[in-house]
């Protein structure tokens, strides 16, 4: 849109950024990004009713600004200050979540930056969910997430989905799928 904040835009272009993030998923001729194509493999051989496509899966970022550059060519300091920004409207958003909503955290700063939040995390001991050559292995956590009066169970692992390969992928949703069953 043109603009270096927010408080730039015009009514048009928020009612037309709200649309066109409400159909992202809905639009079957859009080419998603590459992302949402791994993450979607990964949910959906968790629990087939999985999908961002169905609406019974949502995204929702740690920082909702949109940047021009992508997200890993930021800066680190440029990324805290990005995330503390949007510390409280990434809390008001978890809270507008309906109770026992399940809450994937993808990477190990998404699991830092719940600790960070000053959230109450019940976290059961970190486990080794795979090892991979030459770099060892990933953790993996199972949890709660509780906020006010809202529990939220978590499951998280180190590695980010866009970094994995095709069979880690698949491994890591043998590895989610396994811990839905233990909690049973």
């Amino acid at each position: 849109y043109n603009t270096n904040a927010r408080t730039d835009l015009r009514d048009a272009d928020v009612a037309d950024a709200r649309a066109r993030h409400n159909e992202y998923f809905r639009d079957i001729n859009r080419d998603w990004h590459s992302y949402f194509v791994k993450m979607e493999i990964v949910i959906n051989r968790v629990n087939e009713g999985w999908s961002y496509f169905s609406g019974s899966v949502i995204h929702l970022d740690l920082v909702a600004c949109a940047t021009k550059d992508r997200w890993s060519k930021l800066t680190p300091n440029v990324q805290t200050l990005l995330i503390g920004n949007c510390r409280e409207y990434f809390k008001e958003s978890l809270s507008r979540l309906p109770n026992g909503t399940v809450l994937l955290f993808d990477g190990r700063r998404v699991m830092q930056e719940m600790q960070n939040l000053g959230l109450h995390l019940e976290t059961q001991p970190t486990k080794l969910i795979n090892l991979r050559e030459p770099g060892g292995g990933d953790s993996g956590w199972v949890g709660k997430l509780i906020l006010g009066d809202k529990k939220f169970p978590f499951r998280g692992w180190s590695s980010q989905v866009s970094h994995l390969s095709a069979v880690w992928r698949f491994d890591l949703a043998s590895w989610l799928r396994s811990t839905f069953r233990e909690s049973k």
